[in-house]
């Protein structure tokens, strides 16, 4: 909890919101206005709006009448947190139209009975760091199905797998650095995914996975080589940027350098080692084909690189979702754990206790 960025908690849940009410073209709502919430209250907000959409037994149902759905549990559940914690705290002003359309007063009561006596709420106020992933999650019947099958409403590795998009968890990572960084990062990681994707699927790796994704931005964060890019962009700063909430958003930066064709290159030949070496950590009792070590050699011009023990711990939890979507790396101040990183001999197979995300391809 303590590393979180409360300014990229809310702007996440804007974000989702904004992005899953697109989906239908549905009328916009000002979201804006979250942005004077804190963070409990975001996270209250989201966990709500998942909790009362109505549990779905056809995946056919129609992507506007659950739009309809996800607009009464958005209002809803504004309505219910300023009346347990009072409008000052939360402020959002709901028009005449909206209330009489989408404020359903049972529904609001229903909320309030939620939060207070915490039903199906545990992982938000208990484990507010698990609801990260849900932030690259699209709003559709079968994953709001998925998420209540679990009835301590927790998210696991395994559901991430599948309720998650690779191209909104590449989009959500830039948009924090360019929010919180830099204005030069603007396409940055999404060329550079497309970049080591297109190399992954020729020695052979399965790119679906945003568990894999997700480990590989993390061990991305904690490379020098990273870094150093980082304070190429941004001289003279040597620590996380400080965000003050001023009113009516986030601080604009000055305009900085945009990456040189040689930082680029190194910007994408880094995120493909990470990438490598995500799927690589995978590999508990199995052995990578032959050829692998040989063709990453061959598409990197190194030795596959695997980080130290402290990076890939992170990696066991679905909390790397938070630290990933939530943080800037402590260095942009740099990696605590000065030790090397253990270079993978051809053929070495992974130590047992390195983690598993994907259980389908390590049987």
């Amino acid at each position: 909890m303590e590393r979180m960025s409360n300014a990229l908690v809310i702007q996440s849940v804007m974000d989702w919101i904004k992005d899953n009410f697109l989906i239908a073209n549905s009328a916009f709502v000002e979201v804006e206005h979250l942005i004077l919430w804190q963070t409990p209250e975001i996270l209250l907000l989201h966990a709500l709006i998942l909790d009362v959409l109505p549990v779905t037994q056809s995946a056919t149902l129609k992507e506007n009448i659950l739009i309809g759905h996800l607009k009464q549990s958005y209002f809803s559940a504004i309505v219910a947190i300023q009346d347990i914690y009072t409008v000052q705290r939360c402020p959002y002003k709901i028009g005449n139209d909206q209330k009489k359309k989408y404020v359903i007063s049972p529904l609001v009561q229903l909320m309030k009975t939620q939060v207070l006596k915490e039903r199906g709420l545990r992982t938000w106020r208990a484990h507010p760091m698990t609801i990260a992933e849900q932030m690259i999650m699209a709003i559709k019947p079968s994953n709001i199905d998925m998420i209540r099958a679990d009835d301590y409403g927790g998210v696991n590795l395994e559901m991430t797998q599948n309720l998650g998009s690779i191209e909104r968890l590449i989009k959500v990572v830039e948009r924090k650095y360019e929010a919180l960084f830099s204005p030069a990062m603007k396409g940055v990681w999404v060329e550079a995914a497309n970049e080591a994707k297109k190399d992954a699927i020729t020695i052979g790796i399965r790119v679906n996975n945003p568990n894999l994704w997700v480990t590989a931005i993390w061990y991305m964060e904690n490379s020098q080589r990273f870094h150093k890019i980082m304070k190429q962009l941004a001289p003279g700063s040597t620590s996380r940027v400080k965000l003050k909430m001023p009113k009516g958003g986030f601080p604009v930066f000055a305009d900085r350098p945009a990456l040189s064709e040689k930082q680029m290159s190194t910007f994408i030949d880094e995120l493909k080692h990470s990438l490598f070496a995500a799927h690589a950590t995978y590999q508990r009792g199995s052995v990578l084909a032959d050829s692998f070590y040989e063709k990453a050699r061959t598409m990197m011009h190194t030795a596959l690189q695997i980080p130290p023990r402290s990076i890939v711990d992170v990696t066991k939890g679905v909390e790397v979702y938070a630290y990933v979507l939530w943080t800037l790396p402590d260095e942009i101040g740099y990696i605590k754990d000065k030790a090397e990183p253990r270079y993978l001999k051809e053929y070495e197979q992974i130590p047992e206790e390195t983690v598993v995300i994907n259980h389908e391809e390590a049987k």
